[in-house]
């Protein structure tokens, strides 16, 4: 864990967080991921500092757009922080836990059931 966070610190001290934001944004974009939502939670969790929610159109399009978000993580920080998924296999919901940014990815119904943008809002 300790490593993680070295890892991660020197990663952010070559790109701003906001930046870093900004391009997990647009590749999601990119990947036509409906209605993006960012939650900042710096002051409201230890755990993150922002969380990203977004939606696909089926559970094929959800897993698409988080390996899609995968690789460009591996490009992007040239493996200087790591990041754990969960649901991929099943891309109902996709967590990608990147740090300090926590994105996740739902087919519709299940957004509308966790509500997380209510929960964090």
């Amino acid at each position: 864990m300790l490593q993680k966070a070295i890892l991660l610190n020197n990663f952010m001290n070559k790109i701003s967080l906001n930046k870093f934001k900004k391009s997990i944004i647009n590749n999601l974009e990119d990947s036509k991921a409906q209605d993006v939502v960012t939650i900042a939670l710096k002051d409201k969790s230890d755990a993150c500092d922002f969380m990203i929610v977004t939606s696909g159109t089926s559970d094929r399009h959800v897993a698409a757009i988080a390996e899609k978000l995968v690789k460009f993580l591996k490009h992007e920080c040239n493996e200087e922080i790591s990041y754990q998924t969960e649901g991929i296999n099943e891309g109902k919901w996709v967590l990608i836990d990147a740090g300090q940014i926590v994105v996740h990815i739902f087919i519709p119904e299940m957004r509308d059931f966790y509500n997380l943008e209510a929960l964090w809002s």
